[in-house]
């Protein structure tokens, strides 16, 4: 499941904008506003590969989603810049069902859309998506906006030494965001804001919907959460601040109602920025591999090959300035991989020759596990979403022993450790120890959210507890299976490779059938029948081994992976600096979620537009 973002460029099209209107009555107006926008002549968002044949970029961007937008858009601000950002998918904007959030159903399931690596877990076949398209999974997500507990990205820099904080990453997340303050209906539902923790004239429009859930079965969802398991409300998500439950924004376009128009990395940094002459979006295309120049000393990229089609023409594009990888956390790796940069007993398996010794290429993969537990009864949510109602909670929160607890992770950091490191899903075994020593700082000490629960409404019944482990233990791989680009790469997360992951796992459940209890609603999935699957309830609403087959047979990938070319220092796995640029060459970085150490407790779009948009600032200051 995604569970992310959208994005709209309010301020580059006021005119636009404020002509939308705020009743579903006008939604067929609010359909030829948005193609007016998304249809407008341009040459910068093309599928011909002509459009690059004979051309020199300065800068050339591997993935148009999330982080390949962001980049690309702000380093041809400069005039001087030639940018080109490649993409494997299509120009997605204007499908009907990227643009109406309503829809994010049908468009995770939509393989034009996505794409689907399939590891295997517990016998099962999962698959871990990621956006296909411009806009990357900001165009398939979820679209809810909340942030990592101060604390957790003040450790990235203290102790995995990427040299970040909130103070920060805050100027930077706040950077891309247009925030719409809620109005007086809303805030009467309980949509709140720190004024202090949002921006207000970035490109991507953040917000509460109009078609807010506004029954009295949310508030009381949340005053079971409180009741139940002590996690406290509080005013915004987006600040800093954790554990704790409240309403949550989302990037869904203001004023337009009952369309619920998605607004993503697409609209808000493309869209207002497709008529640059120096700017070039190439759809339908895949960046191969890099080609080196000859010269000594760190490797330097020369031209970068393009592919349309596995068996078809290819081109060599030259470039002048930095090659960008921001395909994500699955693909970027294996680009570099594919262009000689990672560990050698891989490459030599694939037939090709290693430019760049670095071991940590496609390791460290960090991945989400969910449950989705469901009930009936509780009332009519009165409204069409989506759903906004997200609780942070703490290790305290779900363990009544938890000083026991610790005891039991302290002691098992290093078999974890060594465990990774033999499954060639680490580098270091100290590296990792370090890593599980922040993790284990931040559940028990700072009380970071350890599990977030996703209050959802229709699914997987009329209440849904949708519940995962934000920061798992669990370490994998990912790595190119063949020498092109074309083949589906190796993904293997490694699910529950950690015990502690799975018992946070059962322990989140429980938590869900006590709220469901205290909200006064029929408990169904998994239920109380063992004879069809469900879990009997008991002491400890239900035994440990009843909830751990459940778990392993119906969990879900949160599609939130990270961590596979993480910044940290090249002897702990590391694959970039604290630039960005990848070790041991001169002019290549990594901009999207695989820098990123290790997982966080947030959705991770907001986040990762402060990311792109700091890696955009050194990639310009690198030149």
């Amino acid at each position: 499941m995604k569970l992310g973002t959208a994005i709209f460029a309010v301020g580059a099209l006021p005119s636009l904008i404020q002509a939308l209107p705020t009743s579903s009555s006008s939604s067929s107006h609010t359909g030829d506003v948005l193609n007016q926008i998304w249809t407008r002549a341009s040459s910068a968002v093309t599928s011909d590969l002509n459009a690059v044949k004979d051309k020199t970029f300065s800068h050339i961007v591997i993935g148009c989603g999330l982080a390949g937008s962001v980049v690309s858009a702000r380093l041809s601000e400069d005039s001087q810049n030639s940018v080109l950002c490649v993409e494997a998918g299509s120009d997605t904007r204007s499908a009907d069902n990227v643009v109406h959030a309503y829809s994010y159903g049908d468009v995770t399931s939509d393989e034009e859309k996505n794409f689907k690596y399939p590891p295997t877990a517990n016998g099962r076949e999962l698959s871990v998506s990621a956006g296909k398209g411009l806009g990357g999974s900001t165009s398939i997500n979820g679209l809810a906006v909340t942030r990592p507990p101060q604390s957790q990205i003040d450790a990235f820099g203290q102790d995995i030494g990427t040299g970040w904080s909130w103070e920060m990453l805050l100027p930077y997340m706040k950077k891309a965001e247009k925030f719409d303050p809620p109005s007086d209906d809303l805030k009467a539902l309980g949509a709140d804001w720190d004024p202090s923790a949002h921006g207000t004239d970035g490109p991507v429009a953040v917000g509460y919907p109009s078609t807010l859930y506004r029954g009295e079965i949310i508030n009381r969802y949340s005053e079971a959460i409180t009741n139940t398991v002590g996690t406290p409300h509080i005013q915004d998500s987006n600040n800093g601040v954790q554990p704790g439950v409240c309403r949550t924004p989302n990037t869904i376009l203001p004023g337009s109602g009952d369309a619920q128009t998605r607004v993503s990395a697409a609209t808000a940094y493309i869209t207002p920025n497709e008529a640059r002459k120096n700017l070039i979006f190439l759809t339908g295309t895949r960046g191969e591999r890099i080609n080196w120049d000859d010269g000594s000393g760190d490797a330097k990229a020369q031209s970068v090959r393009l592919r349309q089609d596995e068996d078809g023409e290819f081109v060599d594009v030259p470039v002048s300035g930095a090659v960008v990888a921001a395909s994500g956390a699955i693909a970027s790796p294996v680009f570099l991989q594919l262009s000689g940069i990672g560990s050698s007993g891989l490459l030599d398996d694939l037939g090709i020759t290693q430019k760049v010794p670095l071991d940590g290429v496609g390791k460290h993969l960090t991945e989400q596990t969910m449950s989705s537990l469901g009930a009936d009864g509780g009332g009519d949510p009165d409204g069409n979403g989506p759903s906004g109602l997200i609780a942070y909670m703490s290790v305290d929160n779900l363990f009544s022993n938890s000083s026991d607890v610790r005891e039991y992770v302290e002691d098992n950091l290093d078999a974890y450790a060594q465990s990774a490191v033999d499954a060639g899903a680490a580098v270091s075994k100290n590296a990792m120890l370090k890593q599980f020593k922040s993790h284990v700082a931040g559940i028990f000490d700072k009380q970071e959210g350890l599990v977030e629960l996703f209050a959802d409404n229709g699914y997987p019944s009329d209440r849904g507890g949708l519940v995962w482990n934000l920061l798992p233990f669990s370490r994998g791989s990912v790595s190119a299976s063949a020498n092109s680009a074309f083949g589906n790469p190796r993904v293997d997360p490694r699910y529950f490779s950690a015990s502690w992951d799975l018992d946070v796992q059962i322990e989140a459940a429980r938590a869900v059938r006590r709220i469901f209890q205290a909200l006064g609603v029929d408990e169904t999935v998994p239920g109380f029948d063992a004879g069809n699957g469900g879990v009997p309830d008991g002491p400890q609403n239900g035994d440990y081994q009843g909830w751990k087959e459940w778990v392993l047979n119906k969990f879900s990938s949160v599609a939130h992976p990270m961590s596979t070319c993480m910044m940290a220092p090249r002897e702990d796995g590391g694959v970039v600096d604290n630039d960005f640029k990848v070790y041991g060459t001169s002019n290549v970085f990594v901009a999207d979620a695989s820098v990123v150490p290790m997982a966080i407790s947030a959705h991770l779009q907001s986040f990762l537009y402060g990311v792109a948009e700091l890696a955009a600032d050194k990639i310009k200051d690198s030149a």
